[in-house]
């Protein structure tokens, strides 16, 4: 039988402008009647249109299904519909990964003001990091390059703070210490290096996180980190006979804006080692 365009989109379930975009991609191709300029669409139309709806349905591009339509081969379709599932399972991985730090930091915020002042045990691996700031200011000589590839792979980036481990040590020895000079930096792990496309990590610090003493700090941002904030883990250092074996590395997790006050949030880790009994 033959059908105008509005019959056919109607008994098929699709709309007008749907059969449009078909006809003019090619996929389907209608009956002209010369006399009345009318386009009919037939029965056989039907199975160009629900083939490509499928193929659409699978992910592919409207171009691809196009090509599938009009001349392909089995081999042509088995190409398509296997490109298409390694591009799938690629997006399935990214999308875990995705998922996987968005529940990791639903757990971090959830427990975050609980955290404050809490000592815990953390095993986290290498860190890679590029310096950005002296203090607060920016530094002129980053790698802007690599900076920029950094800010492409978040959320597997971290802003991270550092102090030095000279300072650390000197703030245990003396208690009349009330700053620590600090730098900003961007940072990731080795296990997720690999989304920032950068092929080496010649140009990054590399900070062993794999044995620290962790703790949450609460600072306004006119002091970033008051010695006195660090004192539970001095205290645990004390306590557990260990000794500061790095720079302090910190993550900035969360900024609390008042109309008042602004305080971070900020997850510090301190490498250590045990004391030997020689020392």
């Amino acid at each position: 039988m033959k059908y105008s365009i509005g019959e056919f989109a109607k008994l098929i379930g699709v709309t007008v402008d749907t059969v449009r975009l078909y006809e003019k991609q090619g996929i389907i191709t209608p009956e002209k009647d010369e006399k009345n300029n009318y386009r009919y669409f037939d029965d056989l139309d039907v199975r160009d249109i629900l083939t490509s709806r499928w193929y659409r349905s699978l992910g592919l591009p409207l171009k691809t299904t196009t090509e599938l339509i009009q001349h392909a081969s089995y081999e042509d379709v088995e190409n398509k519909i296997s490109e298409r599932y390694m591009a799938l399972e690629a997006e399935i991985k990214s999308k875990q990964a995705l998922l996987q730090q968005i529940a990791s930091f639903k757990n971090d915020f959830l427990h975050l003001k609980d955290m404050v002042g809490v000592v815990y045990e953390k095993k986290l691996g290498t860190l890679y990091r590029l310096k950005q700031t002296n203090q607060n200011a920016l530094i002129s000589d980053a790698s802007t390059s690599n900076i920029q590839k950094m800010m492409d792979a978040l959320p597997y980036t971290l802003y991270t703070l550092c102090i030095n481990q000279s300072a650390l040590e000197r703030s245990m020895a003396s208690p009349t210490v009330n700053a620590y000079p600090f730098d900003w930096g961007v940072g990731i792990f080795s296990e997720d290096f690999h989304h920032t496309q950068i092929e080496s990590t010649h140009d990054f610090d590399a900070f062993d996180l794999s044995n620290c003493l962790s703790t949450v700090v609460c600072s306004s941002n006119d002091d970033i980190i008051h010695p006195d904030a660090l004192s539970p883990l001095f205290e645990t250092l004390q306590s557990k006979k260990l000794k500061i074996d790095g720079d302090l590395i910190g993550r900035l997790i969360f900024r609390e804006k008042s109309s008042e006050h602004t305080y971070a949030y900020i997850e510090v880790c301190i490498p250590v080692k045990k004391i030997s009994s020689q020392s």
